[in-house]
């Protein structure tokens, strides 16, 4: 059994619910995040493409690379 892709509403609540996780931890997304989630929320780019998306911040930043 296949699942139905998110619906643009599903898609703003899920990015709703990652920065309000952001803020918990003290952090807020910056323009070109915001832009990218937009895109996201409007089918742009795909889920994959927001994760590679954080991969490479991660590698730029010196963060964990375990995304």
């Amino acid at each position: 059994m296949q699942s139905r892709p998110a619906t643009r509403e599903q898609r703003a609540r899920h990015v709703a619910t990652m920065n309000a996780s952001f803020v918990l931890e003290g952090m807020h997304p910056q323009a070109d995040d915001l832009g990218l989630q937009r895109r996201y929320i409007e089918r742009q780019i795909s889920l994959a493409g927001m994760l590679d998306h954080a991969r490479d911040y991660a590698r730029r930043h010196g963060s964990p690379t375990s995304l």
